[in-house]
């Protein structure tokens, strides 16, 4: 839905955080790269401008065994 109300060339930011969703459900739910490729690749260009891994997770990830999680920051162009 995003896509088709956006104009060509509009800019988004996303975060998106990824850790092992087979130990605990979201929210925030795992979104992998591969995920934002598919959900965007096909008509947006794709730039993940930083990524790192954090321990600092919520205490309730933490006690079902998640102890790091993956942030990553994506630029995405509309591009049709």
């Amino acid at each position: 839905h995003l896509l088709a109300v956006l104009p060509n060339r509009a800019e988004i930011l996303l975060l998106t955080l990824e850790y092992d969703q087979a130990r605990v459900g979201g929210p925030p739910f795992s979104v992998p790269r591969a995920e934002v490729e598919a959900l965007y690749g096909s008509r947006c260009s794709i730039a993940r401008l930083e990524a790192e891994t954090t321990d600092q997770v919520s205490p309730h990830f933490f006690a079902e065994g998640v102890k790091t999680a993956g942030e990553s920051t994506y630029r995405i162009v509309k591009e049709r």
